[in-house]
């Protein structure tokens, strides 16, 4: 499951959370990717600029999510805003 929605203004997506598959799904490891391709179709469809992922919990989803094209870390840890974001 994941959640997300366009900024306001409507110029960036915002991926908010997403969950990790069961161990036993056929899907997993690839869930990101799916979630990701999905909020890239949307976000392209609606004009939208940017991709943001909203407040990752820690240090290795941060160098995971990082791994996936080009996202850069925005904020610090313990300020806001603080989420990772890349073009379209």
């Amino acid at each position: 499951m994941s959640l997300g929605r366009p900024t306001f203004k409507g110029t960036e997506m915002r991926l908010d959370f997403i969950e990790r598959a069961p161990k036993n799904c056929p899907y997993t490891g690839e869930m990101f990717s799916i979630s990701l391709l999905a909020y890239e179709i949307y976000g392209d469809l609606i004009g939208a600029k940017k991709i943001r992922i909203m407040e990752p919990m820690n240090d290795k989803l941060i160098k995971y999510y990082m791994s996936h094209g080009g996202f850069k870390l925005v904020g610090s840890k313990k300020g806001n805003p603080h989420y990772l974001v890349r073009d379209l």
